[in-house]
């Protein structure tokens, strides 16, 4: 039997908290994608034996990540269906003498590394720092609390897991008004910056119609020379927004897809 889940009001929860925010995600993870098991988790020797090779303690919510869901996050399968934005295995784990940093995420071709400094190990639920291939020397801020960056994390990478349950869409500037209200704004809004290469761009916008969750990420705005020249995923000219539908199932998804404006669907 389905798990009485309210996305919106247990998201905005998890912003409060990090118990809330693990809370968040077992009970997202349930209703939306697979339950967590012991399989998804890392046992606490796995975890204090990481912390002695590396001669620290992890701040309370990585190690709470750690041992409930990271390793459901760890690996790379092949580039289409990959998990886009993974998380570093706690085996192996490394301080980058570069930043005075520890590594917990990347992206699957190394475009950007998420960060925990060493100066704020002793924080429960330490902030989150960037870098860029452009500059790995450069931390960009990302997250006022890792858990934070967790749940953004976990809501991310069910894209990825099955194309059935995902629509992908652009807005020019004037639509993304008209999209912000049709749905419902979730918590998560604003609280996770978005960096098109090393340019500070506005943050990301996460929305919920029903039983589908819309995520909308701001983008460079490119003349049509430009758009030739992007690597892919091409982005069309004048897009100032990419825009993703992920339903709960393939029925949500399909009954939301024929009421959105044809112009956004790419």
């Amino acid at each position: 039997m389905p798990i009485q889940f309210d996305l919106a009001e247990e998201l905005a929860a998890g912003m409060r908290s990090a118990e809330a925010a693990f809370r968040f995600i077992s009970r997202y993870c349930a209703a939306w994608t697979t339950p967590l098991s012991a399989r998804d988790a890392y046992t606490p020797a796995e975890v204090q034996e990481a912390e002695r090779r590396l001669g620290i303690t992890f701040p309370a919510a990585l190690r709470e990540a750690l041992q409930l869901f990271s390793r459901r996050y760890v690996g790379l399968l092949d580039q289409d269906r990959s998990l886009m934005h993974r998380l570093k295995g706690v085996e192996a784990f490394s301080i980058y003498a570069d930043t005075r940093a520890l590594m917990y995420q990347a992206e699957n071709q190394g475009v950007w590394e998420r960060y925990v400094r060493l100066e704020d190990m002793h924080l429960d639920d330490p902030p989150t720092f960037q870098t860029h291939w452009a500059d790995y020397s450069r931390l960009l801020p990302f997250t006022d609390r890792l858990s934070v960056a967790l749940m953004d994390l976990v809501l991310r990478e069910h894209w990825w897991h099955d194309e059935r349950l995902i629509v992908h869409g652009e807005l020019r500037e004037e639509q993304i008004a008209e999209l912000a209200g049709r749905f419902e704004e979730l918590a998560l809004s604003s609280a996770v910056p978005c960096y098109d290469w090393i340019v500070p761009m506005a943050p990301d916008r996460w929305f919920l119609a029903p039983d589908v969750l819309v995520h909308l990420e701001h983008t460079m705005v490119l003349t049509e020379e430009e758009s030739e020249k992007d690597p892919w995923p091409r982005r069309r000219p004048g897009t100032a927004a990419k825009i993703t539908f992920r339903g709960r199932t393939a029925e949500s998804l399909h009954a939301l897809v024929p009421t959105l404006p044809e112009q956004w669907l790419t």
